[in-house]
């Protein structure tokens, strides 16, 4: 009639206790939590120089582009320093002006010709910004000198976020040799 208490003597050592769950719980977070961050900054980093890389390829195909029609052209039809737009009288007397266009929704850099259509420099991926012409007689060369410049940019350049768009400022000089001002 006297109820006995049933003692536990032997204790189940397989289990985990709360404490130790919670601990490597927090433990776990803080891992995720800064391999995310770690995995972030390296996917804004990826996006900026595939932007650069972008920026650079099409600045420089630009500059050849204009380089081999000054170089190649007969006349530069008025010259001076901080001109926007730039025309050039080419061997076959056709006349190119080079200038930044709205093609209906993008400001590109755009040759546009009197013997063929409006050729585009620029992508609608880039954005165009302060596109100038600025002509010297050289001198030391006997011949004249243009400095072309202008900003490319990509992506959001509107946003305050230096990885959202990268923009890239391209100059460079080029010595005429069939051209007269």
């Amino acid at each position: 009639m006297f109820k006995q208490k049933k003692e536990f003597c032997h204790r189940n050592t397989n289990a985990f206790t709360l404490i130790e769950v919670l601990v490597v719980t927090a433990l776990t977070v803080i891992l995720m939590i800064s391999s995310t961050a770690l995995f972030l900054s390296f996917m804004a980093s990826s996006s900026r120089v595939n932007y650069e890389q972008k920026i650079k390829s099409e600045g420089k195909t630009i500059l050849d582009h204009v380089g081999f029609l000054l170089r190649n052209g007969k006349k530069i039809n008025f010259c001076s320093e901080n001109l926007t737009q730039l025309t050039i009288t080419n061997l076959d007397e056709y006349e190119t002006t080079l200038l930044i266009q709205n093609d209906g929704t993008y400001d590109r850099i755009a040759s546009t010709s009197t013997a063929t259509d409006t050729v585009y420099l620029s992508s609608i991926a880039t954005s165009v910004n302060n596109l100038e012409f600025d002509c010297y007689e050289n001198n030391l060369e006997k011949g004249q000198y243009v400095q072309v410049t202008f900003d490319l940019s990509l992506g959001n350049t509107d946003s305050n976020d230096p990885f959202d768009s990268y923009t890239q400022t391209f100059s460079q000089g080029i010595l005429l040799r069939n051209t007269s001002f």
